[in-house]
């Protein structure tokens, strides 16, 4: 009966032993897996600084390109007004038969074409604005859930951090109990010596050690259960803060598609402004060189004010619409390059996921271990009770 005994308590005394070192080996990958996580959280709160400083420059962009438009339709407004009061003048004029017919059809001419290009102008710039303003709005939902999920990021780098601590903490206490594990090991092998020594102190000493690595073993278990729920909330809230960024990643690709498609729009006013809105200039000159009589004379110096006035305006509109045209074509660089960030802004979290998610698999181990053990201890424990008693 004794060799039945004295073999299970080898058996057992080796299985506590392994399980010592299966822990203390899961602690170490626990703050191997803690680390790397650290690493990808650094990365991707520079990245997310560097993504919102972009956002910041194009949010700020698009709100001064609206405005610019909103000033381009404004003035395309106040030229539709100009175009009916010269209306009214050449009523007059024609009336009055003050005009040569030929001056008379290159004016109508310049005048039909250019209001057919500005009716086109009014309509493109106003679904302009309209996508201006959506494309406003969707940098600031962009910018407050960017400000949402760095706050986070910073929250998940102090908790991974703590993770780490509890981590090496772990390391250093399985170290301490898998040399006591060992050293029970090693002793538990004397076991047959010692019974047949009949040395009832030697088997109370491996009766107490056992004890104790019971106690150390339940003491391990209750530390890896507190530690293996934190790791599921770092787990838990990690995966939340991987949606939320997912999150932003589709509304930077929505605003980006959305801002492509508003550049087709604009390119076709561009072309309307410098192209087809300049060609009225040419009435400068013409009323310049067009005699009258003093019977009109205040009615076509009228007419020369509003047609000064008016390509005034244009060449206005034109300057400004290089400017925005060198602005927008920033901004898609910008918007293009935050897509790309944001893409990569996203990988790092899946690998943060992903690495946390692994410290917290690993975080189980010690819990079923340290449990295995405290049977083991018991069993050590009651095996060299049984021969004691024996003896």
């Amino acid at each position: 009966m004794n060799d039945a005994i004295i073999k299970k308590l080898h058996d057992t005394a080796e299985d506590f032993g392994n399980i010592a070192r299966k822990v203390n080996e899961s602690s170490q990958k626990r703050k191997s897996h803690s680390e790397k996580a650290m690493q990808y959280v650094k990365k991707s709160l520079e990245l997310g600084e560097k993504l919102a400083r972009d956002l910041a420059i194009v949010g700020e962009s698009n709100i001064k390109l609206r405005d610019q438009n909103n000033f381009v339709r404004n003035t395309c407004v106040n030229m539709k007004s100009n175009l009916e009061k010269q209306a009214e003048i050449m009523k007059i004029l024609e009336a009055k038969k003050a005009l040569a017919p030929e001056i008379k059809s290159s004016i109508d001419k310049l005048t039909s074409d250019f209001s057919s290009a500005l009716n086109d102008a009014l309509d493109n710039i106003n679904g302009i604005i309209k996508v201006d303003n959506d494309i406003i709005l969707l940098d600031k939902i962009i910018n407050a859930r960017k400000e949402l999920q760095q706050d986070s990021l910073k929250k998940l780098e102090k908790l991974s951090a703590i993770s780490l601590e509890d981590a090496e903490k772990a390391i250093k206490g399985s170290a301490s109990n898998l040399e006591r594990g060992l050293s029970m090991t090693g002793e538990f092998t004397k076991v047959a010596d010692i019974v047949q020594k009949k040395d009832k102190n030697s088997l109370s000493d491996l009766a107490a050690k056992a004890a104790k690595g019971r106690e150390i073993a339940a003491e391990v278990n209750k530390s890896s259960r507190s530690q293996y729920e934190f790791t599921e909330k770092v787990n838990q809230f990690t995966m939340e803060l991987h949606d939320d960024t997912t999150a932003i990643m589709e509304l930077v690709d929505k605003k980006h598609q959305v801002f492509e498609q508003n550049l087709q729009t604009v390119t076709v006013i561009t072309v309307t402004i410098s192209m087809m809105f300049k060609n009225y200039l040419a009435m400068e000159e013409i009323v310049e060189n067009t005699e009258y009589n003093d019977s009109v004379r205040s009615h076509f110096n009228s007419l020369k004010v509003l047609v000064k006035i008016l390509c005034q305006d244009i060449r206005t509109i034109s300057t400004l619409n290089f400017d925005m045209t060198d602005s927008i074509h920033l901004n898609n660089e910008i918007e293009t390059r935050a897509l790309a960030v944001s893409k990569d802004e996203l990988d790092y979290y899946k690998k943060i996921t992903e690495k946390v998610g692994a410290m917290t698999e690993t975080t189980k181990y010690p819990i079923e271990g340290s449990a295995k053990n405290m049977e083991n201890a018991r069993i050590l424990e009651d095996g060299i009770k049984q021969l004691m008693a024996g003896l």
